[in-house]
């Protein structure tokens, strides 16, 4: 796992690993605290454009 930390501060580009949750980033030029630990749904609007909630997920990736 710190391997891929170290990779991942080392990078220019944004980038995540993920678990469910965030847990580890470089991404949208915020505080680490403020992602990790936290699921996209948390990020993204009450509803998607199909109506689902976005909470319901899936996530495609």
């Amino acid at each position: 796992m710190e391997q891929v930390k170290a990779l991942l501060e080392a990078t220019t580009e944004g980038a995540f690993l993920m678990k469910d949750t965030f847990v580890a980033c470089n991404i949208w030029k915020t505080q680490k605290d403020q992602i990790i630990g936290r699921s996209p749904a948390d990020f993204a609007p009450e509803f998607q454009p199909n109506g689902e909630r976005s909470q319901d997920g899936p996530w495609p990736l």
